[in-house]
């Protein structure tokens, strides 16, 4: 929705607040209260406000609202079987739930990351060869909402190469920042997963994020990061 003049600049200064609040002591704190376990008997009512006010739907979730522990366990919720059927071979699959921010082909290295705003291939994913090895294809970039559900699925039937930690601030990543912020996703704490599938090479980007600030994986991924020999087989829509 297009925005006026008032609306872009009350953007700018809640951005500007942000840039003076220290987001990663912020993310301790409420990564810590989250962690909080409810009693049992407080759970559905404690948990379900949580989860109205951020507009969860638990229609969805693998467990009754009672057998999570935490606000934080609730986050990370699986889902009920067959709420997400895998589309059939020869497709690649959205890996996440959430909203799609931008969308193109990377042209000589460059992505859009907003309107007039542009980041570097090879900056986000701090490697040079699968740089090289994407450049020229396509992207998404898939926006979690706190609401979303937020496990992240392999788009193809593929291997995990290698995984690459890379340290940053942990910024907001809400549309009004990445409309703002340059460089938004290359100055923020990322994880880069590259797969191979019968697909081609794949650069999958966990960025995190101030509040979150955790990505978590079902196979080793160190800090720093590694290559895998062998690689990690991993199947179309697997976690």
């Amino acid at each position: 929705m297009p925005q006026g003049r008032g609306g872009r600049l009350w953007e700018r200064i809640w951005i500007g607040l942000l840039h003076l609040v220290p987001l990663r002591l912020y993310t301790v704190i409420i990564r810590g209260i989250a962690a909080i376990p409810v009693p049992r008997r407080l759970r559905r009512k404690v948990l379900g406000v949580l989860a109205r006010w951020v507009g969860m739907d638990l229609r969805e979730a693998e467990l009754p609202l009672a057998e999570y522990r935490s606000f934080a366990e609730l986050f990370v919720r699986r889902l009920r079987a067959g709420a997400r059927p895998v589309a059939g071979d020869g497709l690649a699959v959205c890996p996440v739930d959430g909203c799609v921010v931008s969308c193109g082909r990377a042209e000589a290295g460059e992505l859009v990351q907003a309107k007039n705003i542009h980041y570097r291939l090879d900056e986000l994913l701090v490697d040079r060869a699968l740089a090289q090895r994407v450049d020229g294809g396509s992207y998404v970039t898939i926006y979690l909402r706190p609401r979303d559900y937020h496990r992240i699925h392999c788009p193809a039937e593929a291997q995990v190469v290698a995984t690459q930690h890379v340290r940053g601030r942990l910024f907001a990543v809400q549309p009004a920042m990445v409309r703002n912020v340059m460089g938004l996703f290359v100055r923020t704490e990322r994880l880069v997963i590259w797969l191979e599938s019968d697909l081609g090479t794949i650069a999958l980007v966990c960025v995190g994020a101030a509040a979150v600030g955790s990505i978590g994986t079902v196979f080793v991924a160190p800090r720093g990061g590694r290559r895998y020999d062998p690689p990690v087989s991993v199947g179309r829509g697997a976690e």
